[in-house]
């Protein structure tokens, strides 16, 4: 037996159309859904790029800020090397105020200093130099430490004063002599003034802080 279909061509027609678009709507909307979920999947990657590109340019400020800063902290270390190494070049490692103070204390009450002068020269050997020893202008003869200036230096002290006698001049050569802290005493001028015992003197000496070799 034979099945009749009453529904007209038409509306079967009509029918697959809708099917058919049914379809295409499902696969563009799927196709639509896989473009949403691409472009979020794109936008968080690239969000996590640049906020990696972010840290690495901030990252790379800072390093470039922290060079600049170790560039000039370099330089103004060079500046302070070459100012200590001329300080150093100017220290003639003496205590002129314990120079004045054992000058003082080796004059006794009968001898006036007037004049007191001390200069560097360029140092000569000299065989009657055995005195000449390294001690620490104000500290004892014993004292481990050293101020010792450039080798080819040293230091001379010329002084003139006024003594009540002769006998006091000659004493207070020799206490000069006795002290670490002076070699080579050399009395000079010697002259009695106004008839009467009252001596003028020269005396000249080197500070012993050198080594003669």
């Amino acid at each position: 037996m034979k099945e009749i279909d009453f529904l007209p061509e038409w509306y079967m027609a009509g029918k697959k159309r809708r099917v058919s678009y049914q379809r295409q709507y499902l696969v563009i909307g799927g196709l639509f859904l896989i473009m949403m979920l691409w472009s979020f999947a794109a936008s968080c990657s690239i969000s996590a790029v640049e906020g990696q590109v972010n840290i690495m340019q901030n990252s790379l400020d800072s390093h470039t800020t922290i060079a600049k800063k170790y560039g000039r902290y370099e330089q103004a270390l060079v500046l302070l090397n070459e100012r200590a190494e001329r300080l150093k070049k100017l220290d003639t490692g003496i205590n002129i105020s314990a120079v004045f103070a054992e000058l003082s204390f080796l004059a006794s009450d009968q001898i006036v200093v007037t004049e007191l002068e001390i200069k560097s020269e360029v140092f000569k050997d000299d065989s009657n130099a055995a005195k000449a020893e390294s001690t620490k202008l104000g500290s004892g003869k014993n004292g481990k430490e050293t101020a010792m200036p450039e080798a080819d230096i040293r230091y001379k002290v010329m002084l003139a004063g006024i003594a009540a006698s002769a006998a006091d001049v000659t004493d207070y050569i020799a206490q000069l002599e006795k002290s670490s802290y002076f070699c080579l005493v050399v009395p000079g001028l010697l002259q009695n003034m106004s008839e009467s015992t009252t001596t003028k003197f020269e005396i000249s000496c080197y500070i012993a802080n050198y080594i003669a070799e």
